[in-house]
């Protein structure tokens, strides 16, 4: 974590503006994420040791049917959680794209056959998708820079 805000800093103050709005649009789907997977995670590997350990260790027999009922239950619900937890990942994953090419089409200084190149990019290249609306945005800068506007959006 501490790479990552050294590496912030070196942006331009109005990445970091960018960045930390993206930051807190997914902040409340990202808090809700974290718990699904931190519940589910310990709740998927009890109930499968425990699970192991009765059906090879104790046998079946009908004193332990509902404690082998109960930890499957308990994988399911450990399984039903993390995949929530997965699907708010993709949540937060099209909420960013969405962001970023939104903020792309509303830049006034960049041409927009680079907006459109930047588009692509975001929609093409997921994974890399933070680089290059970094990079836009370094573009966006200097632009403005030069051009000598600097609260222009």
């Amino acid at each position: 974590m501490n790479d990552f805000h050294q590496v912030v800093n070196k942006l331009p103050k109005s990445a970091q503006v960018e960045l930390e709005s993206i930051q807190k649009l997914i902040g409340p789907i990202m808090k809700v994420r974290t718990r699904y997977i931190m519940f589910s995670v310990p709740m998927i590997t009890l109930s499968l040791f425990q699970l192991s350990v009765l059906l090879f260790y104790g046998g079946m027999n009908q004193e332990l049917l509902w404690t082998s009922v109960f930890y499957a239950l308990l994988a399911a619900i450990g399984f039903a959680l993390l995949k929530e937890g997965k699907q708010k990942k993709l949540e937060m994953q099209q909420m960013t794209n969405d962001y970023m090419i939104d903020r792309v089409n509303k830049s006034q200084f960049v041409s927009e056959h680079n907006k459109k190149e930047y588009v692509e990019l975001i929609q093409q290249q997921p994974f890399l998708a933070i680089n290059n609306f970094i990079r836009f945005l370094t573009e966006e800068d200097k632009i403005r820079r030069t051009s000598g506007n600097w609260f222009k959006r």
